[in-house]
Order: C-alpha cells, then structure tokens, then sequence
C-alpha cells in the first residue's frame, strides 16, 4: 500500500508531451498567375543552407527556401512561344542570435527574449526572349525578424517560424509582384 501511495503520485506528475504540430507548405495559387512570354520557366536554387549556426533554416518545419521555389510554382506561367525566364533564389536563410540574459536573482525572476531570428529572402526573375534579341530583370528582397522567449516551447518555436516565413513571403511576393509590372511588362501577358 505505501509503494502505491509513491506511484500514483509519480505517474500523475507525468504529461503527455503535446502533438507535434503539421504546417502545411505554402500555396500561392489563390493569387493570380503571372503570365509570361516566355515558353519556359526555370527555377534556380542559388542559396544553399550551411546546416549549422547561425543558421536555422533547415530546423524550420517549411524552410524558407522550399516557400520561395513554391511561390515560382504557383505564381509564374509560361504563355509564349519561344523564350525562357529564370526565378534565381539567391537567398532564403534564417538566422538566430542569441540575446543577452539577465543574470542573478533578477535573472531567475524575469521571463526574456532569449533569441532573434532573421528570415531574409533574395530573389530575382531573369527573362529572355529566343535568340537574346530582349532581355529583363525584376528583383525583390524581404527580411523579417522576430525574437523568441527563453522559455518558449519547441512547439511554439515552430510556429514562431513558420509565421515568420509566412510574412517574408508575403513581403517578397509584393515586392516581386510590383517589380516584375515595372521592369517586366513587355514581357507580361
């Protein structure tokens, strides 16, 4: 019976650790396509991630990168006869930096922001017509950065940055959406 009364305590301290959460990628296909005439579309990875620190990136549960390929996907269609243009992804990183802590008793008392993360996306839309008799370029660039309580749990870190994916990307779609009706429009359809 004592044994008992030291389990039930014990067992009840234990949680269940919490779902890990799905994010879906990131679809553009509620936004008009961007018509080219062009009669092929590349999509060009330049940017390819360290895998180590400062870098985040590949820890993100859709990396930057895999948003970036995925708006060319959606958003460019080829609709001409001759001609190629090229989506160049020349960064899609994420970084932390680690913040200052306050030590002590104060330290142990204070709920801080223990990290700044950097999403910061490059990309650019090369085209050219068959032959090279025409050529043009629209580039955009997005960065986004937000910082993340020392007590956050890895739950909450991932939705932290997917959401700030989510907003580099919608500063990047606008920024290239209105770039490629300035720089591009001959080549628009």
């Amino acid at each position: 019976m004592l044994r008992l009364l030291f389990i039930v305590p014990a067992l009840a301290a234990c949680q269940a650790t919490a779902p890990q959460p799905s994010f879906p990628e990131f679809r553009y296909t509620h936004l008009p396509r961007i018509g080219l005439d062009v009669s092929r579309i590349e999509v060009r990875q330049n940017y390819q991630a360290p895998l180590r620190a400062p870098n985040v990136d590949h820890l993100f549960p859709v990396a930057p990168a895999n948003a970036a390929v995925r708006w060319a996907d959606d958003r460019l269609a080829a609709m001409g006869s001759a001609g190629t243009a090229v989506f160049v992804i020349e960064d899609a990183s994420a970084t932390a930096e680690r913040l200052p802590l306050t030590g002590g008793l104060r330290g142990a008392f204070t709920r801080e922001q223990a990290d700044r993360v950097t999403v910061s996306l490059r990309a650019r839309l090369d085209v050219e017509t068959a032959g090279g008799l025409a050529r043009g370029s629209a580039a955009a660039f997005a960065t986004r950065s937000q910082t993340l309580a020392e007590d956050i749990t890895l739950n909450e870190r991932d939705r932290a940055h997917y959401l700030l994916t989510e907003q580099a990307m919608g500063d990047l779609n606008a920024q290239l959406e209105a770039n490629i009706r300035q720089h591009l429009l001959s080549f628009l359809r």
